[in-house]
């Protein structure tokens, strides 16, 4: 017994570590992924929305069929899940298309979101058997992956494309796999007192009124997941914003998952000076301020700055409320009061990504048209010192296709068309310029340009007729 109770921390630490590098790729990378696929930010908010939604759906019932199940235990389940994901990390390797590719990756968030209570619930059911196990400890290491998973991408996705993230995302969960299907200790629920098994329709009211104090917890968790939802959902178009690309976005998710280690690591001897009600409390306070500087940074000093808030809000949080509902929940309950707490989190993902994604498409354009201003600037203050051009250019035709996106046109199609319309009237021009009995060499500016627009005008007016 000695043994299993020491194996416990760290095993369970591996499962955090591995649950949090695939929650990062999945979630905070899936913007990223699925604009090069053609998604737009609705259409993006749509797919994790809908995700959401159906795991939303799905949680309650699932979590109280997992506390009677009796020829699975939690890790087993929680394998089964992981499972689903690696065949659908391996589908976005092998199947193309937007809307499969869109179709996939909802169903792997689907999946995610309902892996997080039971795992949650396999900590708790150590505490359950008095099996000594540090969660804050393991969460923490979990933050650590989280931020290991951020840099990790963040380059990847910088040197060899959005491509490279389906991978990472299946190696993720094959470690995932085999942590969950090897986890032992405290897998199984404490044992119960004999009752009648109710039908499932009436535990979730059951349960809700046998747990009232915990009625506050669940509606006010998905309005303080909502504004820290869209920005870990939209971190790429929140660091487009500030003039940031794919290796800040990457940065700045490393540093969120830094600043969550703190929190969860010492929250142990947190607990000693205040209950986890007062820090959920704090918790709350901390997210309001992260999300509204966030959305308010001028610059990427200051939105890198900001981050500071999340050790005291969702570093935090997530230890707080978990232990929280421990607290408040009898040991035969836990898997079903993690679910539906996991349950109004997910709703509130389910509510900024609906929300966010129309937002930023909203404010998209105008917004991509000010940043195309901002980087000719850049390009002509470059020429002038005679420095960086070359880079500068390259943010500029970047800056170029993010307009395109906006507004729905390909933009290697329109330059396609630009270089055709080149090449047809520079064509009209040596004809004329030939039918005169003369070469180019002959005209100078002033006649080439009078040819030149002899040969634009024609097109603009057919353009005006159709």
């Amino acid at each position: 017994m000695k043994n299993a109770m020491r194996s416990a921390t760290p095993h369970y630490t591996w499962i955090q570590g591995c649950y949090w590098m695939v929650y990062c790729i999945l979630l905070s990378f899936s913007s990223v992924y699925l604009l090069e696929q053609g998604l737009s930010n609705t259409e993006i908010g749509l797919l994790l929305g809908l995700s959401g939604l159906a795991s939303a759906l799905l949680q309650p019932v699932a979590g109280a069929r997992a506390g009677r199940m009796r020829r699975l235990s939690l890790g087993q389940l929680s394998g089964c899940l992981v499972g689903g994901m690696g065949l659908c990390a391996l589908g976005l390797l092998l199947l193309p298309g937007k809307w499969v590719q869109g179709g996939l990756f909802m169903v792997l968030l689907a999946l995610l979101q309902m892996l997080a209570p039971f795992l949650y619930a396999i900590g708790m059911g150590c505490a359950a058997q008095n099996i000594p196990l540090n969660f804050g400890l393991a969460r923490g290491v979990g933050a650590g992956a989280y931020a290991l998973a951020s840099s990790l991408c963040g380059g990847l996705t910088a040197l060899w494309g959005v491509g490279s993230i389906p991978l990472v995302l299946l190696a993720a969960s094959l470690l995932l796999l085999v942590a969950t299907l090897t986890f032992r200790p405290g897998t199984v629920p404490a044992p119960r007192p004999a009752a009648p098994a109710p039908t499932t329709s009436g535990e979730d009211p059951a349960f809700l009124r046998k747990y009232p104090h915990l009625l506050p917890l669940l509606v006010g968790a998905p309005l303080l997941y909502t504004s820290h939802n869209v920005i870990m959902r939209f971190p790429y178009q929140i660091i487009q914003g500030v003039g940031g690309g794919s290796v800040e976005m990457g940065q700045l998710l490393t540093v969120q998952g830094l600043m969550d280690i703190p929190a969860m690591v010492v929250f142990s001897l947190l607990l000693r000076r205040a209950g986890c009600r007062t820090w959920v409390r704090l918790a709350g306070v901390s997210f309001f301020l992260h999300a509204l500087l966030t959305w308010v940074a001028p610059s990427l000093p200051v939105l890198f700055a900001v981050q500071v808030f999340e050790m005291t809000g969702y570093g935090l949080y997530a230890v707080a409320s978990v232990c929280f509902v421990r607290d408040l929940v009898a040991p035969e309950d836990q898997v079903q009061g993690q679910t539906f707490f996991n349950m109004t989190n997910t709703l509130g993902v389910v509510i900024s990504c609906f929300a966010g994604g129309v937002l930023l498409d909203w404010a998209g354009p105008q917004a991509a048209l000010d940043k195309l201003a901002e980087e000719l600037a850049e390009l002509q203050q470059a020429v002038a010192e005679d420095s960086n051009i070359a880079e500068e250019l390259g943010d500029l035709l970047f800056a170029a296709v993010k307009v395109a996106r906006f507004f729905h046109i390909d933009a290697e199609e329109a330059l396609a068309g630009t270089c055709e319309k080149f090449i047809r009237r520079f064509s009209g021009v040596e004809a004329a310029v030939t039918a005169q009995g003369r070469t180019m060499h002959d005209l100078d500016v002033a006649q080439l340009m009078a040819l030149w627009n002899r040969e634009k005008h024609p097109e603009q007016r057919e353009k005006k007729t159709r």
